[in-house]
């Protein structure tokens, strides 16, 4: 279907004036032709000026370049007046829109606008997302001024408005993920385009939120599509003479910002290489993400505090970026402020594709949030189950496991309230995982258990294959684990996420066989599986994946004595799980880098590292891993006292399985 095709046409005046496309048609001669061709190709999405009704107290919004008003527009009756009987008429149904009105001034000449304003709408008639805005017309009226692009009306406003229209509590701050990732979504769409379009003027004023809570990225104004030659080299636009002017920046003391004209790139949100007049190439769209991301979870604008255009070139392009971890809302989800360190790198070809940024941020809660949720204190405020969990989650990821318990607790009460069976099962799953990543493993047995029953029971297959794989690894986690009792539930579930195209609970399920496989000493046997799974969780981008199975081939080459190699993967999942705030992977991994250090005799440095770990471990609640860790640090001392006596004996660490 048309992505443009609308409810009414409204691409016929059904009152015309005498004479007006008499008129119309004899001022549209007087334009150069290929202007007149563009018209043309537009013309389907013509909408005349009397569909367009302003009431009386228009509600009006002033930009740089345009000002958009909300408006009615009425479709043509000469055709869509629906018929509900033989003999009965249904009135048209008037749609609230909102209509750009370009602003010309002396410098603008009429044609000039003209052309950027069609060439708009041309962009938009030839894509089609849900995460970008749709047009729903254009009005053209040279001799009076007229030159008017239509849209939508989104209640909600930009993503800049509705992000400031509440005093977030963290919670729902942390909800509106959700808008960060349908802005990765849309970027990842115009990205892939043949040939690919790049924004040029991304900022969270030129994201709508629609009265589901969703995102979607307008303002096409400066948008460019790339030819094979300018991909990640120059945006250049081929063969439209109307393009934007030189960069020229402009001050407005009424927002005290400044802009800059010509290409619209905002200066606040301007990359380096734009600043420097260096070509630019779709990654200016990525850098601009990082700090829509940032405006997002901590409401301020990129340098808010800066009131000099000179000063905020000066710090773009020394590099002075905010901290990011300093606020408390970014530093409980530190995989996005690693995602939006590497948006800013000041070397375009080091930052992410908008396809990384749409896989960085799978694992985070995409809850739409509440916009009418009260803010008064006295008033007991109920939060959605959904939203509990990916609370849950995001405390359980950086090892505060009392607050992920009280989260998943607080959604299993609503969801055994209302009779949620769905909700139930999950927040018995993650309050099972959860246990069982404190190595309570008998509690996350059980709780698996009972999960798995009530997804059997209501048919769901894809947490029946979720809950499969939690409950193997818990086999895996006991004291004495039980790879007998985990590889026929990983092979069940790797079949389950097979039928379903599920690709992130396949690179579980076989990263789950190498474990089970390397738990009986079928070291042969678990390699592949490791491999395999490891390039399964690179394809999806799922870093925390990739780290677990780093470290799974890092203990095969460790048993092979191959320490280089043990060492390189190990240093690898190290860095990842730093990066993302893994500190419960970071534990294992410095555990198992102080194993690869005793072996070689370098037993100080691995004293150093296993009471890193058992430092986490203790930190995180997790006495019997930091029990162990302990032990590890022991037996290094012990060796170094023996080797001080002159006298070796035989010794060895006996590894802890995960």
């Amino acid at each position: 279907m048309d992505p443009m095709q609308l409810e009414g046409n409204y691409d016929v005046d059904p009152n015309p004036s005498p004479g007006s496309d008499q008129g119309r048609l004899q001022r549209n001669s007087q334009l150069p032709a290929k202007l007149r061709d563009k018209m043309e190709n537009l013309a389907k999405w013509r909408i005349a000026t009397s569909s367009i009704e302003f009431p009386e107290d228009v509600l009006e919004l002033h930009g740089g370049h345009a000002t958009v008003s909300r408006a009615f527009l009425t479709p043509s009756s000469k055709n869509k007046w629906d018929m509900s009987s033989s003999d009965t008429q249904i009135p048209p149904k008037r749609k609230v829109v909102a209509v750009k009105k370009m602003k010309i001034t002396a410098e603008k000449n009429m044609e000039r606008v003209l052309g950027l304003t069609l060439r708009e709408a041309e962009f938009l008639t030839h894509i089609s997302h849900p995460r970008i805005v749709e047009l729903d017309g254009f009005l053209e009226d040279v001799s009076n001024g007229i030159i008017w692009l239509v849209f939508p009306w989104e209640d909600n406003g930009s993503l800049r408005d509705f992000v400031a229209s509440k005093e977030w509590e963290i919670p729902e701050r942390l909800a509106l993920i959700t808008q960060i990732y349908d802005v990765a979504e849309g970027l990842w769409y115009l990205h892939s385009q043949e040939p690919p379009i790049c924004h040029g003027d991304l900022k969270s004023a030129n994201v709508l939120v629609n009265s589901n809570c969703r995102a979607l990225i307008t303002d096409f104004g400066s948008a460019r599509r790339l030819t094979e030659a300018d991909l990640d080299r120059h945006v250049k636009p081929a063969g439209d003479e109307h393009q934007p002017p030189p960069l020229e920046a402009m001050f407005c003391a009424s927002t005290n910002t400044i802009t800059l004209t010509g290409n619209e790139y905002s200066l606040r949100w301007a990359a380096p290489e734009l600043l420097k007049d260096e070509p630019s190439s779709l990654k200016i769209d990525i850098w601009a993400f990082g700090w829509i991301s940032y405006e997002v979870m901590t409401n301020s604008i990129p340098f808010q505090d800066v009131h000099r255009g000179t000063t905020v070139i000066k710090r773009v392009i020394l590099g002075e970026l905010p901290s990011l971890t300093g606020d408390a809302r970014m530093a409980l989800i530190l995989q996005l402020c690693t995602l939006m360190s590497e948006c800013w790198s000041t070397d375009p070809s080091k930052r992410p594709r908008a396809e990384d940024c749409v896989n960085s941020l799978q694992w985070m809660p995409r809850v739409v949030p509440n916009p009418t949720r009260t803010t008064n204190a006295m008033i007991s405020e109920v939060r959605s189950p959904e939203l509990l969990y990916g609370l849950g989650r995001m405390h359980k990821f950086q090892g505060d496991y009392d607050n992920a318990l009280k989260f998943f607790t607080q959604a299993l009460d609503i969801s055994t309230d209302i009779g949620d069976l769905g909700g139930r099962a999950c927040s018995l799953r993650e309050l099972a995982e959860t246990h069982r990543q404190q190595s309570n493993t008998e509690e996350a047995i059980r709780l698996f258990s009972d999960a798995l029953r009530i997804y059997t029971n209501i048919g769901d297959s894809g947490g029946r294959a979720d809950t499969l794989l939690g409950l193997a690894l818990a086999y895996l986690s006991k004291p004495k684990p039980d790879p007998s009792q985990a590889l026929p539930l990983f092979s069940d579930a790797l079949k389950i996420c097979t039928d379903i195209g599920d690709i992130a609970g396949k690179a579980v399920s076989v990263y789950g066989l190498g474990e089970a496989h390397r738990f009986r000493g079928e070291y042969s046997q678990a390699i592949p599986y490791y491999y395999v799974a490891l390039r399964l969780y690179t394809d999806i981008g799922d870093r925390q994946g990739r780290a677990s199975a780093l470290v799974g081939l890092a203990e095969m080459h460790l048993w092979h004595k191959e320490y280089s190699r043990a060492i390189t993967f190990y240093n690898e999942a190290l860095q990842i799980d730093t990066d993302i705030g893994n500190i419960r992977g970071k534990a294992f991994t410095l555990s198992g880098l102080a194993d690869v250090d005793s072996e070689q005799g370098h037993h100080n440095e691995a004293i150093e590292k296993f009471e890193q770990a058992a430092k986490i471990w203790e930190q995180i609640g997790d006495t019997r891993m930091a029990a162990w860790a302990l032990e590890g640090a022991a037996h290094a001392r012990w060796w170094l006292e023996t080797v001080a006596r002159g006298s070796l004996g035989p010794f060895g660490i006996q590894r802890k399985n995960c």
